[in-house]
């Protein structure tokens, strides 16, 4: 069992999941998932690779480049067989690449086995979960229920675990408008839609009437969904908020 012949081995290297779950590792190599990742693991030794939000699931490689393999948990670790050439056994340099399942999402690693001491690799899949149920959870509504859903959840800032919201300090210098001044109140990214939602702080210097129409300029940025006026009728001094949802994809 390759797992008792780590044994020894992992009594010296061995570090707490917990110790590292809800924070950035401290050592090794730290990767995300989405697209491959070029690492360099060592040829000689064990290395391990670390589930970082959840559990390892299924491990792809090509058996015919005799690799062992061992998974317990979130860890699974990796030992290159050494070749033998004629009368001489070598050291594997072969580039090999795995498919490893870490927390329901799959990382895909090109690793280079060099003389290197072991090795270890932080696949981060902290959030993918929950990036997962909220793509579950809008999947049956239509894109304008989507769109209804996240303005409402903006303008009551009642948040769930699918948006991401940063704040900024307004110093209202967009001016489209004659006699009209408005900055950015905070940003709303909604991953598993592509969507971020923007609010402006809206301070009138005249009396004015606001209308959802009046946003729909590059000021305030492109691929707009949906415009929310929370208070359309305004006199002088005072203000209101507009709530602009856009389609954004993978660009934040």
């Amino acid at each position: 069992n390759l797992k008792t012949s780590f044994s020894a081995f992992l009594l010296l290297i061995s570090i707490p999941v917990d110790a590292v779950a809800g924070s950035d590792p401290t050592y090794g190599v730290t990767i995300k998932p989405h697209q491959p990742h070029t690492v360099r693991l060592s040829n000689q030794d064990i290395n391990r690779v670390v589930c970082m939000g959840g559990e390892i699931g299924a491990v792809r490689f090509s058996q015919e480049k005799g690799i062992q393999t061992d998974q317990d948990g979130p860890d699974l670790f990796i030992k290159f067989q050494m070749q033998q050439l004629g009368s001489q056994l070598s050291y594997v340099t072969a580039r090999s690449e795995f498919f490893i399942e870490c927390a329901g999402t799959t990382f895909t690693l090109k690793a280079r086995p060099s003389a290197l001491e072991t090795q270890t690799i932080f696949l981060d899949a902290r959030g993918e979960g929950r990036r997962a149920q909220a793509a579950a959870l809008f999947a049956p509504m239509s894109q304008e229920q989507r769109l209804l859903m996240v303005t409402k959840a903006v303008l009551t800032e009642t948040y769930g675990d699918a948006y991401k919201t940063e704040r900024f300090d307004p110093d209202l210098s967009v001016s489209p408008f004659p006699g009209v001044f408005t900055g950015l109140l905070s940003r709303t990214r909604i991953e598993a839609l592509g969507l971020v939602a923007d609010t402006w702080l809206v301070a009138s210097g005249v009396d004015i009437e606001l209308s959802e129409l009046m946003f729909l300029r590059p000021d305030f940025g492109e691929g707009i969904q949906a415009v929310t006026v929370s208070r359309a009728e305004m006199s002088a001094g005072e203000q209101s908020r507009v709530v602009i949802v856009r389609a954004v994809g993978g660009r934040y």
